[in-house]
């Protein structure tokens, strides 16, 4: 029997309520406190298919022109589960024509991690905005963009 991406979408979207319904039911029985990390992030976010991203885009738009954050700063401020990867894949996912300021997210180290044509593009509109690379790669100690949530919660109460 050959199963196409649609009939095994159409099959998560049925199960997931009576899977969801099950690992809560074990969880009460058991007495666990974790998700277990195979469901943990569709039961986390709302799950399947329906899941947003709008979380991330909004944070995204808060990054001023001329400042970058890695996909991991990007995760760690919201807290994302999966950390840098999810935020790759939200980026990934952006809506063209919502004003989504996709090329502020950098990789570690401030490298440009997409492919191009991308690459390039990302890079115009990074230079376009006063942002200073070498190569590939923004020059974080200049650009880097520290939200304040994170900024007040350094060690040592600096």
């Amino acid at each position: 029997m050959m199963f196409t991406l649609f009939s095994v979408l159409k099959f998560y979207e049925f199960a997931l309520p009576y899977i969801e319904h099950a690992v809560r039911k074990f969880h009460s029985c058991a007495r666990i406190t974790s998700t277990p990390s195979m469901l943990g992030v569709a039961l986390d976010r709302g799950g399947g298919f329906g899941m947003s991203w709008s979380p991330v885009y909004a944070f995204v738009k808060l990054i001023p022109r001329g400042r970058v954050i890695t996909y991991g700063g990007l995760a760690k401020a919201l807290s994302l589960r999966g950390g840098a990867r999810s935020a790759g894949r939200a980026m990934a996912a952006s809506p063209s024509g919502k004003g989504i300021p996709w090329h502020r997210v950098v990789g570690f180290g401030g490298k440009l991690l997409i492919r191009e044509p991308y690459a390039s593009l990302q890079r115009k509109l990074l230079e376009s905005e006063g942002v200073q690379m070498t190569e590939r790669r923004v020059d974080m100690k200049l650009h880097a963009w520290t939200p304040a949530k994170i900024a007040k919660s350094k060690p040592g109460g600096v």
